[in-house]
């Protein structure tokens, strides 16, 4: 909704539909109604005069800064993205995304000055959410890479605690993600940083190319153990690239790819606890094609979901394309993401399925999730633009296509599943445009 102020009785709403075309051209559609409108062809809308709808309210909480116009001005602070989601009976969820807004920003400024936010994600823990900050020092330019404060805040972005993270030498995040247990309970929070390949001068630069930073939280969001880790050829960086973390006994189990040989990745167990590395050993994984494809891409879509207890790894690649910005300054970055692969493990890292999902090109990720299953047998449901797949994963995955001759996935937004979940008949019901204007199909597939 192209507004940002209440709904009101005698005013017209814009409303915009934007969908996604061949070659990623943006779709847009205007509907202009006013409220008693809305209210008639969207009956799930129960407006109140001069109110928003009353709804369940999902928030994405992200660090952002501004005045970077001088080391002096800037500092952080954090905000929600915040998506309502209004629920019709038996039709699904419409989505409405609202605007960011900044949390106690006032307050946080003055907490957080001369830092700026990271790439890190948010990482959320039972009662305390972490954000990872790079601190600024006027007499130092290296100093983003440096200086990092680790930052606990409540979900109404309440500044708890901040804890330094300063290294010697310029530091890249190579990992940072929830530890959890074989049940998928969060046990912890795990950092690993890296030596930074970058233009610094050798006074900056860690002499010792392979050594990295370990820094593991507990549940209270505090640090519990830190220390430095010296892995794989003494010579580069590339022996530790984790994966995945799993807390087992009070230590941490690392799925992580050797690249020391690049024409013979090793994949490896490496185990961590508080007083460093207590074993590595390599993982046997007979995968098809080229290995790295399951682990290593460029901007690959990446997902981890438990399954029955087990480990669900999905990566999609996804190859990027420049071109002329509609502006006439700069370039536009569009991404085309193709196949998906599939991995599911045991939570001791063996291999139980592994394979590759071939999808057509799509300028939008695939959305992937891990779906009840009646035979007990682990299955995922991959919705993309052009359809909707089955798949199971056996030895090696089998694939249902669902998707109805000239079917087509309605375009949304935020990429709306097109399907809901019948639970008390055990089926899936999934709707599909038609090139024919008004027109739709309705498919229901029993598991």
């Amino acid at each position: 909704m192209i507004s940002q102020n209440a709904l009101e009785q005698g005013k017209t709403y814009e409303w915009e539909s934007v969908g996604m075309l061949d070659q990623g051209v943006p779709a847009k559609m205007a509907v202009t109604l006013d409220i008693n409108q809305v209210s008639q062809k969207y009956p799930s809308l129960s407006f109140k005069q001069g109110a928003m709808p009353i709804a369940p309210t999902e928030y994405d909480i992200v660090l952002e800064s501004d005045g970077l116009l001088s080391y002096k001005n800037a500092r952080c602070y954090l905000t929600t993205n915040q998506l309502s989601l209004m629920t019709e009976a038996n039709l699904g969820k419409l989505g409405v995304s609202t605007a960011t807004q900044p949390l106690r920003k006032e307050e946080a400024v003055q907490q957080l000055p001369k830092m700026l936010p990271t790439h890190v994600k948010v990482l959320e823990l039972p009662n305390v959410l972490l954000g990872l900050v790079a601190g600024l020092d006027e007499n130092d330019k290296w100093s983003e890479n440096k200086q990092f404060k680790l930052i606990q805040f409540d979900p109404t972005g309440k500044v708890l605690k901040k804890t330094d993270l300063t290294f010697e030498f310029v530091r890249n995040v190579a990992f940072a993600d929830v530890v959890r247990d074989r049940d998928g309970q969060p046990k912890g929070a795990l950092y690993i940083f890296s030596g930074l390949l970058s233009t610094a001068g050798k006074k900056h630069r860690d002499p010792v190319e392979n050594r990295f930073n370990v820094v593991y939280v507990g549940l209270d969001g505090d640090v519990q153990y830190r220390y430095d880790l010296e892995y794989g050829d003494p010579d580069n960086r590339r022996g530790l690239n984790p994966i995945l973390a799993l807390e087992e006994n009070g230590q941490v189990n690392l799925l992580s790819v050797n690249l020391n040989k690049n024409l013979k990745p090793v994949i490896e167990k490496i185990t961590l606890n508080e007083k460093g590395k207590v074993a590595a050993v390599p993982v046997t994984m007979p995968l098809k094609g080229n290995s790295m494809d399951y682990f290593i891409g460029m901007n690959p879509n990446r997902q981890l979901t438990r399954i029955n207890g087990n480990i669900c790894y999905i990566t999609q690649k996804a190859e990027s394309h420049e071109t002329p910005s509609p502006t006439g300054i700069g370039k536009l970055t569009t991404w085309t993401y193709g196949p998906v692969h599939v991995l599911l493990l045991k939570p001791d890292f063996s291999l139980l399925s592994a394979g590759m999902i071939p999808l057509a090109p799509s300028a939008s990720p695939a959305q992937i999730e891990a779906i009840p299953s009646a035979d007990g047998a682990p299955r995922l449901l991959v919705t993309t633009a052009h359809g909707n797949q089955f798949v199971t994963l056996s030895e090696t995955p089998v694939v249902t296509n669902v998707t109805p001759k000239g079917g087509i996935v309605p375009a949304t937004m935020t990429q709306r599943p097109n399907y809901v979940w019948n639970a008390s008949e055990q089926k899936y019901i999934f709707v599909y445009e038609t090139t024919k204007l008004g027109e739709a199909r309705l498919v229901e597939v029993s598991l």
